[in-house]
C-alpha cells in the first residue's frame, strides 16, 4: 500500500484513500470506528497510478482520476463497488485535481493537457454532471419556482405543472418514465408561454426541468 489522496464524506462520516500503488484501488475508513471497511478496485488495466479523489456528498459518488488512462473512476459509496470508468478521450486530458459543486451536484475535471498534434497543448476543464435523484431534483425545482416570487397565478400554474410530475414519479410503477417526462414537458411549455418571466428566469427552469429528464432518460 502506498498512502495517496483522502477524501471525506461528512455525511456518512465515511473516508476513503487512493492507493498509489500498482493495486489500482481506494481504501475506506469508517470515521466513527476509524477502522478499515472495504477496498474498492478500479478495475483498470493500465500501469498508471489512480491520483486526486473527490465525493459528493449529495449522490454518494466518489470520482478517482487515472491521469495516464485519461479516466475518471466513478464508485458507490453505499456499496462500495466501481460504477463505470468515463474515458476523457486520448492525449490531450490527462485528468488531475477533482472538485465537486455540491449544490448543483457537478464535478470538475482538471485536465493537464498532452497532444502531440497540438503542441503539447490541450489543457482544460472536464464537466461531469453527476445529478441527484429524479425526486430531489423535482423538490429543488419547486423551491426555485416558490423562491422566484412570480405573481400568484404564474407561481401557482407552474407549481401546479411540477406537483403533478413529482405525484407521477411517486406513484411510478414498472419503470415507465413516460408520464414523468409528459409532465416535464408540459411544465417546459408552461415556462415558454409566460411572457412574465425573464429570458434568464425561463432558461434557468427549462434547464433544470431538462436535467431531470435526461436523469430519467426520457429521450432514450
Amino acid at each position: 500500500t502506498f498512502p495517496g489522496a483522502v477524501a471525506v464524506n461528512e455525511l456518512t462520516n465515511t473516508a476513503y484513500m487512493v492507493n498509489q500503488d500498482n493495486s489500482h484501488d481506494v481504501e475506506v475508513f469508517d470515521g466513527a470506528t476509524k477502522s478499515h471497511i472495504a477496498t474498492i478496485q478500479s478495475g483498470t488495466a493500465f500501469a498508471a497510478h489512480l491520483s486526486r479523489i473527490a465525493v459528493n456528498p449529495t449522490t454518494n459518488h466518489i470520482f478517482v482520476s487515472e491521469p495516464f488512462g485519461n479516466v475518471v473512476h466513478l464508485m458507490d459509496g453505499q456499496t462500495n463497488t466501481l460504477i463505470s470508468r468515463m474515458d476523457l478521450g486520448f492525449f490531450a486530458p490527462i485528468p488531475q485535481s477533482l472538485a465537486i459543486n455540491t449544490v448543483t451536484s457537478f464535478v470538475y475535471v482538471a485536465n493537464i493537457g498532452f497532444n502531440p498534434l497540438f503542441d503539447h497543448g490541450g489543457q482544460s476543464i472536464s464537466v461531469i454532471d453527476d445529478p441527484p435523484p429524479p425526486a430531489i431534483q423535482l423538490q429543488a425545482l419547486i423551491q426555485k419556482v416558490q423562491q422566484y416570487n412570480f405573481s400568484q397565478g404564474v407561481s401557482n400554474s407552474l407549481d401546479s405543472k411540477l406537483q403533478n410530475a413529482l405525484a407521477a414519479l411517486e406513484s411510478l410503477n414498472n419503470g415507465n418514465v413516460g408520464t414523468v417526462c409528459n409532465k416535464l414537458d408540459s411544465f417546459i411549455n408552461e415556462v415558454e408561454a409566460k411572457n412574465e418571466l425573464t429570458q434568464a428566469q425561463a432558461t434557468d427552469l427549462i434547464n433544470a426541468a431538462n436535467r431531470i429528464k435526461r436523469t430519467l432518460r426520457c429521450d432514450g
